[in-house]
């Protein structure tokens, strides 16, 4: 037992120093090449990934120099900047005395930068080119006869003992040296003495040092190490990384025999010891080059596509936003704006904003103090709803292209013709208003199907797009496509009149004589400026002017910026019909309870504090203008047990504060860490509907398609079995009293006294007892 203790001891020791034996001394990038030195004979793999999500990927096509030294290929362009990255070395352990073997991993660490070149390429950093040599080897051979010896330099390393056999002293093939161009950055060659007949010949030596030297002097030093017993010169290094050419020269030495030498410039007219070379080529013939691509990545036609806001063949020109001008010299944006007399110009943001003194802007681009003070929006009336580009108004969208001379195409511009790179950004198509709510198949209001004209897009190949006016990819619009063409008064949209469906519980104010669902009355476009830490009221009305809601905020003051500016903007009817619902019950026209807001503001652009995944370390009130008696009405509906004396927050459970989850496309409650946040209020003060995000995107009063967990109601929420439960018992102990009073009242009566109905009482008690 002893015995076998001791066996065992001896076998953990062993395992522990073949675990142990394996190292890593030194990582470092050169050369388009991860270069990587310790104990390394047993190396299997390498991996490297990042230090935040640890994503790793191999290190590719492993090099082995020797014991000690190999390299791998890596290219990431997702890590753009100078960076940390963590490397792991998998080595193959045997276990001794058996032939069963594992794997082990050693991890460290190393600093990466990428070049912008393609896989295989490196980057010059003197030429500032990427490039790989071609061919990728060089061949010394050194030819030998007796005491004297004469090198000789190719790119062909099938020359054999033939390379020798041309010279004049009849010598023959000593050795050959590959010189591999690929893997090792440095050409180290030195001239060494041939003892007796005062000749030189050149000897080469492809190296890499195990450090990543910044220090010039440094790098010479522990570079150059003597090639030759005998020395005739220093030795001295060619640096590939930073070479456009490689020479191969040859001279004729004191014997009348020729030697080459190679030099990484075009050789001098005396380079040959004070003599002219007798031949020179240029052993590089082609270094394969390509562009730089810092800012873009490399597709499979081998194209650099730049990544936003890099333009150029190799993405190296910075697009600055609106606004900013490029400095070509630092490469880097500045602010180059004027504003206007009632504007103020934001340096961080370089927008120009109305002052704190009139925050409004409003349509037309003014700036006021209050929505109130904005002139009278600027409306088509219904039988010439299309405001063309120039102010006009205009029964078709086509009428207003044909007033655009730059409009040849409706691809060159929007439909009101105003002249535009992309469609998709252009205003939605307006809606088909009373009594011209039929949508004709050229995108025209019409009030019924015989008003229109035959008509077909000319220039739409294949298929037309919804409004009638575009072809795809198709930009937004209101009111109804071409499909199903006819407005209803509430919004909705069916083929006539006959299709729209009588208004349901979901019916907001009487606007104008016109009853829309909440969905489809739009807030009016309103942006105003509001100083960081200050809190700000914003009024919200919509397009008829009534005042549909408020927004609550104090956004928390930066050191980038004192002013910001916060935007709420309508939604278009064909975005708002596409989003979907986690219920297939439930729709917009049976969901949504209040108009949509689009809430925005331009700090997100600039500031990383306010940009991550949208959300907010501050909350936002957001307060809905709605009808309480259709909320209750819509959840009390048939159930007449229930009090119609609900309190308006325990109706408002049923409903909650939605937005849109642009991910998912779809209408979600907003949830937060507190919980009573993610709970509507009614204020008495302002007598709206209260919700808190702690993030902007499209808003909405939403009704829950999930129940309020019992943990996120309040403490005098109602409890329906409670309720019942009381009730119940309430009834029964009325009852048992009542019958109790009338049976002592009875008796009262019929024995005269209390004392006769006593005794009478324990008698009868007596008496059934006995029985």
């Amino acid at each position: 037992m002893e015995y076998k203790k001791y066996i065992n001891l001896i076998f953990i020791l062993i395992s522990i120093y073949v675990v142990n034996s394996v190292s890593l001394t030194n990582i470092y990038q050169s050369y388009g090449y991860i270069q990587i030195f310790g104990d390394l004979d047993s190396t299997t793999r390498v991996e490297i990934g990042d230090t935040i999500t640890n994503h790793t990927q191999p290190c590719i096509n492993i090099f082995k120099f020797n014991s000690s030294h190999i390299s791998c290929e890596f290219y990431n362009s997702t890590y753009i900047d100078y960076t940390t990255l963590n490397i792991t070395v998998y080595f193959n352990a045997t276990t001794p005395g058996t032939r069963v073997s594992s794997e082990i991993a050693i991890p460290s660490q190393f600093g990466y930068q990428f070049d912008g070149c393609k896989p295989t390429y490196f980057f010059d950093t003197i030429n500032k080119i990427c490039k790989k040599a071609s061919p990728s080897n060089l061949y010394s051979y050194i030819c030998k006869q007796g005491a004297m010896k004469i090198t000789r330099i190719s790119t062909n390393g099938n020359l054999g003992s033939t390379i020798c056999s041309d010279l004049k002293f009849g010598g023959h093939l000593d050795s050959m040296n590959i010189v591999d161009m690929i893997h090792y950055r440095y050409i180290q060659y030195q001239r060494c003495w041939n003892i007796g007949n005062l000749t030189s010949y050149m000897v080469l030596e492809a190296d890499l040092p195990n450090f990543n030297f910044t220090n010039p002097a440094s790098f010479i030093k522990q570079m150059t190490k003597q090639l030759c017993s005998s020395v005739f010169s220093t030795p001295d290094i060619i640096d590939l990384a930073k070479s456009n050419d490689l020479y191969r020269y040859t001279c004729i030495n004191s014997l009348n025999i020729p030697e080459d030498r190679i030099v990484n410039s075009v050789p001098g007219p005396r380079i040959c010891d004070g003599r002219p070379a007798d031949s020179m080529e240029r052993i590089i013939t082609n270094w394969l080059t390509d562009i730089q691509c810092l800012n873009g990545d490399w597709n499979s036609d081998g194209q650099c596509v730049c990544r936003e806001n890099w333009s150029g063949p190799s993405c190296t020109n910075f697009i600055c936003k609106n606004g900013f001008s490029l400095n070509t010299l630092s490469n880097s944006c500045f602010c180059n704006k004027t504003c206007k007399e009632d504007e103020m110009l934001e340096p961080v943001l370089c927008q120009c904003m109305c002052s704190p003194n009139n925050p409004i802007r409003c349509s037309d681009g003014s700036c006021v103090d209050a929505v109130s003070a904005c002139d009278s929006k600027l409306t088509c009336p219904p039988e010439s709803p299309f405001k063309c580009f120039n102010g006009s108004c205009s029964d078709s969208p086509w009428k207003c292209r044909a007033l655009s001379p730059r409009c040849r195409h409706p691809d060159d511009c929007c439909w009101d013709g105003s002249p535009v790179k992309d469609v998709l950004s252009c205003l939605p198509l307006p809606a088909c208003l009373p009594p011209f709510n039929h949508r004709c198949q050229d995108g025209t209001c019409k009030a019924g199907a015989d008003s229109c004209i035959d008509f077909k897009n000319p220039f739409c190949e294949l298929s037309v797009c919804p409004d009638g006016v575009n072809c795809p990819p198709c930009p937004q619009y209101d009111g109804c496509p071409i499909s199903v063409p006819f407005q209803c008064t509430s919004g909705a949209c069916g083929a006539n009149n006959t299709d729209c469906n009588p208004l349901n519980m979901l019916r907001s104010d009487i606007l104008n004589g016109v009853a829309h669902l909440p969905i489809f009355d739009k807030p009016e476009s309103t942006q105003v400026t509001i100083q960081l830490g200050k809190p700000t009221n914003i009024s919200v009305v919509s397009e008829n002017d009534i005042l549909i809601g408020q927004i609550d905020i104090l956004i928390p003051p930066v050191e980038a910026t004192n002013f910001t500016v916060v935007s709420v903007t309508p939604l278009s009817d064909s975005y708002l019909r596409q989003v979907t619902f986690n219920n297939s019950k439930y729709s917009f026209d049976n969901s949504i309870f209040s108009p949509v807001l689009n809430i925005t503001f331009s700090h997100l652009i600039r500031d990383e504090n306010y940009h991550k995944d949208r959300w907010f370390d501050f909350y936002v009130s957001i307060k809905f203008n709605v009808n309480m008696s259709i909320l209750s009405e819509n959840i009390i509906g048939n159930r007449l047990w229930e009090s119609v004396e609900m309190p308006y927050d325990d109706i408002l459970l049923n409903y909650c504060l939605g937005y849109i989850n642009e991910t998912l496309n779809q209408w979600t409650c907003v949830h937060s860490n507190n919980s009573k946040k993610d709970l509507l209020h009614f204020d008495k003060d302002s007598e709206m509907v209260v919700g808190w995000t702690n993030h902007f995107t499209s808003f909405a009063l939403l009704l829950r398609t999930d129940p309020v967990p019992n943990s996120q109601k309040p403490e005098k929420s109602f409890n329906d079995k409670l309720i019942m439960i009381i009730t119940v018992v309430s009834i029964v102990s009325f009852v048992f009293i009542g019958c109790l009073v009338a049976l002592v009242y009875y008796s009262f009566k019929k024995y005269g006294s209390f004392s006769t109905m006593r005794r009478a009482w324990k008698e009868k008690l007596r008496a059934r007892l006995h029985k």
